[in-house]
């Protein structure tokens, strides 16, 4: 397992993909400054009757589904570029186990997106609040009581990698991998909006913006990915 792990660390290092990635993860980062800014610029200009009637809502959440297609995509590549170059017959006899391969590959993929997510989340939220300065934006308080929300939030991110790793075993396809995290990170949301109660609520409280949904889909697309890697053929 101990080289399994090393040989998936530094595939997943060497990739350019990865640094694209991790290159867009900081690009969210500064997109959120700069929504801070233009918040901020709206929240001047607005009326004290306006401003007490906005409802809570945080910058770290506005792009939380951006920074989970971005590191489900990366989740996603890590299978499927090996099916795609043929890495994968390499990989497997160099380490035939198949399911070492498979747990040194979960374990990189979703250790590297759940520290991207949560540090990408805590850093839009810290410069959104220097940003806004003393300007008393609802859904913003202090750092103790909102820890908690940025770590789940973080946490989605390394589990919808998870998912996009999962999708990409299964179909040994980018695009499918790619569509099936569109489907659920932008399409469904829509959909639930468009709802009457109480399905718009059942169905918002199940997206992957929940910890607990995207762990339990996380853990529904590994077993099934784990169980098809073992059986079929590699070609």
């Amino acid at each position: 397992m101990t080289a399994a792990l090393a040989a998936e660390w530094r595939k997943l290092r060497s990739v350019r993909s990865t640094q694209y990635v991790l290159g867009m993860v900081l690009l969210s980062v500064v997109v959120g400054a700069v929504l801070a800014w233009a918040w901020g610029r709206t929240w001047d200009s607005m009326t004290v009757e306006r401003r007490s009637s906005l409802s809570d809502g945080s910058i770290e959440e506005t792009l939380l589904p951006v920074l989970q297609l971005t590191l489900g995509i990366l989740g996603a590549l890590t299978i499927t570029a090996e099916y795609a170059t043929g890495l994968i017959r390499t990989s497997l006899t160099v380490l035939p186990r198949r399911t070492s391969v498979f747990m040194a590959k979960v374990i990189t993929v979703g250790v590297l997106a759940l520290v991207a997510g949560i540090a990408a989340t805590f850093a839009i939220h810290l410069i959104s609040k220097a940003v806004f300065g003393d300007r008393a934006f609802p859904g913003y308080h202090d750092l103790a009581s909102e820890a908690p929300g940025l770590l789940g939030a973080g946490t989605t991110v390394g589990l919808v990698a998870l998912i996009g790793f999962g999708a990409g075993t299964v179909l040994r396809s980018t695009a499918g991998a790619v569509s099936v995290l569109v489907v659920l990170l932008f399409v469904l949301p829509m959909i639930s909006g468009f709802l009457p109660e109480p399905w718009r609520e059942r169905i918002s409280s199940a997206l992957l913006t929940n910890p607990v949904s995207a762990l339990s889909l996380a853990a529904v697309f590994l077993l099934v990915a784990a169980v098809l890697l073992k059986r079929r053929d590699v070609g």
